[in-house]
């Protein structure tokens, strides 16, 4: 059965750093492309530039506590906020010209905010910005994402001294305790559920699961590195980042694995951000390969046998024979838009097992094997591609 899909959004911008969904539908993100802020009021479906944002600069993370409160930071120490859904935006002098990663602020009190970035330091502002302090200092230290749950309960992750570094602490930031340190690259970005629990990733493709005294460290299945992670309101967890197939998103399931569930088909477009609304599954993940939303958390990849969301005539892609018994299926893209598609192949559980480069015009074998060149089991697959918003899948037999 197909479960669930991630869509790409119509006005959609590349290049995007960040993304921030307050509410069901009402969400903002930030490209460093142009220095741009974008809105979506119907759950990142499509995305329209704000034009009265103007504080141009390299934005580095934008955070939205609620529909009117949106913070933005980025290079430089710069930092701006509005406090009436983006009609009006002030500049806040930080004090500091260091470049800044993130921002956060909590829902019930968006007065206080926290930054962190490349400065050894986090920043504590109590009144909406109009002042700072410097709240906590660590030699060696760069905190790449901050998360503040209540005024009193915040996280913060990046690295120290080049290993992977979580901190938090529950009394407003006069005492920060070290929660999680590695040799597993930077962390990226994090998302706690509690006080005492907490999800981290790194840009080495591994994830940190925090719960009270304990850590354990597992890497998200093909991820070369990971920047985001996200727990939606039904407890289920995913990851963003890139493969060696391109930009990819990534779902938990149940027995300590993980599924692919999207692959942006384009090597460079790694995606930097992923998030849900409140009380919600609907999420918009972003990236160099643009935006792109779910309606329904995003699921297990489709499974179903020969199915099309386009209604064309023409499919994508076909695949002949529709068995493999001791012999080569061949695929052919039919589709001129690009040159070249990966396409997805999943086993009845959705679970990836091989990704196939498919380029036009040129007939392209799949020997049913995984991507580590060893025979799948007998039994039946599913072939996924997508491109822009069309998604298509062939099931096909494997008979040894």
């Amino acid at each position: 059965m197909c479960s669930a899909q991630w869509y790409r959004a119509t006005s959609t911008s590349a290049g995007c750093v960040s993304v921030a969904q307050s509410q069901t539908a009402v969400g903002w993100a930030g490209s460093s492309n142009n220095d741009q802020l974008y809105q979506t009021t119907n759950g990142g479906q499509s995305w329209s530039s704000r034009a009265a944002y103007t504080n141009p600069y390299d934005i580095c993370h934008v955070w939205g506590p609620g529909t009117n409160y949106i913070w933005v930071v980025g290079s430089g120490g710069r930092c701006s906020n509005t406090t009436d859904n983006g009609a009006t935006w002030y500049v806040r002098n930080t004090g500091v010209t260091f470049d800044l990663y993130g921002v956060s602020s909590p829902t019930n009190n968006p007065g206080i905010a926290y930054i962190c970035g490349n400065m050894e330091r986090i920043l504590k502002s109590t009144n909406y910005g109009q002042s700072w302090i410097t709240q906590w200092l660590q030699s060696g230290v760069v905190l790449n994402d901050i998360y503040a749950m209540s005024p009193s309960v915040v996280w913060a992750c990046g690295s120290l001294n080049g290993g992977s570094y979580v901190i938090s602490t529950t009394d407003g930031g006069t005492t920060w305790l070290s929660r999680a340190t590695g040799s597993y690259g930077a962390c990226t970005g994090l998302k706690p559920l509690s006080a005492s629990f907490c999800y981290a990733v790194t840009d080495q493709g591994y994830m940190v699961t925090i719960n009270g005294s304990n850590t354990e460290w597992i890497h998200v299945s093909d991820a070369t590195a990971l920047y985001q992670c996200w727990s939606n309101s039904s407890g289920q967890v995913y990851a963003c980042g890139l493969n060696s197939n391109g930009g990819a998103v990534y779902k938990y399931l149940s027995g300590g694995s993980w599924v692919t569930q999207s692959l942006i088909p384009t090597t460079s477009s790694n995606m930097n951000d992923i998030c849900f609304g409140s009380g919600s599954t609907n999420g918009v993940v972003v990236g160099g390969g643009g935006m792109y939303y779910t309606t329904n958390g995003g699921g297990i990849p489709c499974v179903e046998e020969n199915t099309s969301n386009s209604g064309s005539d023409v499919p994508l892609f076909e695949v002949r024979p529709s068995l493999i018994n001791s012999g080569v299926a061949r695929i052919w893209l039919h589709s001129h838009e690009c040159s070249e598609i990966p396409i997805a192949v999943y086993d009845c559980d959705g679970h990836l097992v091989d990704v196939i480069k498919v380029k036009n015009s040129e007939l392209t074998p799949w020997r049913g094997c995984d991507k580590n060149g060893q025979k799948l089991s007998a039994g039946v697959y599913f072939l996924r591609a997508s491109l822009s918003q069309r998604i298509e899948t062939r099931k096909i037999v494997v008979v040894w």
